[in-house]
């Protein structure tokens, strides 16, 4: 036991810089505790007097609410601690801190901590710098956002005005809603107030007459003001200096006016663009919108919504209204895809259950086989799609299923002979990863700065191949001065890449949580005459596994909630094996589902409550 303690307070954040000597010498001084599953670790109000290290484990913080209830504030596991704040300030600790899985913590009395902390320089570092993500991750994905009081939607058509009442009556469920529209139109429900922006002579009202009506609603919290691009520019630009929040929003077909239009208003008024969006509204036969480069220097953010009503890309209408009413709650909901070779087909089945529970994922964050299924779905193909093509595209040929471990001879194949390039080009061509409707960040490692590289913009299979790029099966993919391989080196469940993006309710999928101890048909009780060498692949693949779940630790640190489907029992190169990897990732999405849902309800209980 104590050499496995001191392995783990090797990878313990806080140890970083410091040797072995020095490590035991305060575990020496300190108390290791053990706690179970439910056990309360601390209470709100009680009082501090011992910092807690995890080295082990996972714990839930809770606030109780004004109606008695537990919150979930975050989760913290091995690499965190728990008391910082009350030992530079001697608080009371404020939150519940329950354990969720069996849990070790090495506990130091405030005594011996302020004295190692004044002895060791490096340990003081790590202590302040694990502060300091605390309060920014807090101001990250602070929970209680302004609501924006008046929202300008400049339309093309009547296709984008639909969009538009589906999104006040999905809002009038937890809001009061009142629109200003320069046509009444159908769409909007009868209890939503609805007055017109035009006299009865058919011109326009002015804006004090807007701001007059605005003040009347005292009783509104939101307005919607709804008006045609055509609309005179000067009073357009009255409308958008009036408004809090603007939404132009446009079919491909009439795009270049739009964006011309948009253009002029920039241009008069450059400050715009901070509270400027675009929203594309694609027909039954489009997937990705067009690239438009300038588009990201006129508008803060791009929104895809669809307006098929029926077949495949209907889902992807509810999905873009969704995101647009999530973003004026305040709302951002993360989902980070670990890496883990053919394992990452679980993802697809993490995914499909979210999909039929109705939940709405705002952006995606991937590493590695993260990023191979999150191109998939950020693309609007479905889950289930995902499963058939890559069982279909990754099932070894006849000679390889007659080898022995001809799986590791396919996926060898697959990397020597560049045949993953043409096997997404077919599906994916050369889109981008911004034309795709939901926003994707990727990982990758670049060898040359020894850092990570995060793309949210590029070609989409180019991000695919330099993040699945592991090495020994294929040389490093040189571009633009980096020499790039796999994305697990150095960020595996990438949460906090969609905390910096905003996102304050963020989900990991973790498919290397759970290891299987056995390498080949090597177990913990093999004898050594009995040991058989795994071959190059295997051996690569489980130093990747290991790896992974080391670094998965830490990538969960910014999440609220890890789903970890137990895949371990499949060897990481069985691509064929997706459609049972999918169904164990369903299956343990499933039993997660109502932490999910009390997540969400305690971010936004209007949006994700009972009666939501």
């Amino acid at each position: 036991m104590e050499n496995e303690l001191l392995g783990l307070m090797r990878m313990h954040d806080m140890f970083h810089g410091l040797d072995d000597d020095e490590i035991a010498e305060l575990v020496d001084s300190s108390e290791v505790v053990d706690f179970d599953a439910g056990e309360i670790v601390l209470s709100v109000g009680e009082r501090l007097n011992s910092l807690y290290l995890v080295v082990k484990g996972r714990l839930k913080l809770t606030l109780k609410t004004p109606g008695g209830e537990q919150r979930t504030v975050r989760y913290v596991s091995a690499g965190d601690q728990l008391g910082a704040i009350s030992l530079f300030t001697g608080d009371d600790f404020p939150f519940r801190a329950t354990v969720e899985e069996p849990a070790v913590m090495l506990r130091i009395s405030h005594e011996t901590a302020y004295e190692t902390l004044d002895r060791f320089p490096n340990l003081r570092k790590n202590l302040l710098k694990q502060v300091g993500l605390g309060v920014q991750n807090a101001v990250l994905t602070q929970r209680k956002r302004t609501l924006a009081k008046v929202v300008s939607f400049i339309h093309a058509d009547d296709d984008t005005r639909a969009i538009v009442g589906e999104i006040a009556q999905r809002l009038a469920s937890c809001e009061k809603i009142g629109v200003l529209c320069d046509s009444e139109v159908p769409e909007y429900d009868s209890k939503i107030p609805l007055k017109s922006l035009r006299n009865p002579d058919g011109s326009y009202i002015n804006e004090p007459q807007v701001r007059e009506i605005v003040k009347e609603w005292a009783d509104i919290e939101r307005v919607f003001l709804v008006v045609d691009r055509l609309h005179p520019r000067e009073k357009l630009a009255r409308l958008v200096e009036l408004s809090d929040i603007v939404f132009c929003m446009s079919t491909t077909k009439n795009s270049n006016e739009t964006i011309g239009e948009l253009r002029q208003l920039y241009l008069a008024t450059p400050s715009w663009k901070s509270k400027t969006h675009f929203v594309w509204v694609l027909k039954d036969d489009e997937q990705i919108v067009p690239l438009v480069p300038e588009l990201s220097s006129l508008v803060e953010r791009d929104f895809k919504v669809h307006l098929a009503q029926t077949g495949e890309l209907a889902r992807l209408r509810k999905q873009g209204v969704t995101r647009i009413v999530h973003y004026l709650r305040g709302v951002s909901v993360g989902l980070a895809l670990s890496g883990g070779a053919a394992h990452g087909m679980a993802h697809l089945g993490v995914l499909k259950a979210l999909d039929e529970a109705g939940i709405t994922i705002d952006r995606i964050a991937g590493t590695s086989a993260g990023v191979l299924t999150g191109v998939v779905y950020c693309s609007g193909l479905t889950p289930d799609w995902g499963v058939e093509h890559f069982t279909e595209d990754l099932e070894p040929g006849s000679i390889y299923k007659k080898l022995p471990k001809g799986d590791g001879f396919f996926v060898l194949r697959k990397y020597r002979g560049n045949q993953w390039d043409p096997m997404l080009r077919k599906y994916f061509d050369d889109w981008r990863l911004e034309q795709l409707p939901i926003p994707l960040s990727t990982v990758t490692t670049d060898l040359i700065s020894a850092g990570a590289v995060i793309r949210r913009t590029g070609d989409a299979v180019d991000s695919i191949l330099e993040s699945i790029n592991l090495p020994i099966l294929s040389e490093p993919i040189c571009r633009d001065g980096m020499l790039l391989m796999d994305g697990g080196f150095v960020n595996n469940l990438p949460c906090d890449l969609l905390v910096k993006d905003g996102c304050n309710f963020v989900i990991g999928v973790d498919v290397s949580e759970h290891v299987e101890h056995k390498v080949g048909d090597n177990t913990p009780s093999t004898p050594k005459e009995k040991m058989k060498m795994p071959g190059i692949v295997a051996t690569l693949m489980r130093c990747l596994q290991v790896q992974a779940h080391n670094l998965g630790e830490v990538g969960a640190r910014a999440a609220d909630l890890i789903i970890a489907p137990d895949v371990s029992h499949i060897d990481p190169t069985a691509f064929v094996k997706a459609p049972e990897m999918s169904v164990i990732g369903y299956e343990t999405t499933q039993r997660s589902m109502a932490r999910i849902r009390e997540g969400l309800a305690n971010l936004d209980s209007g949006l994700f409550g009972k009666n939501a």
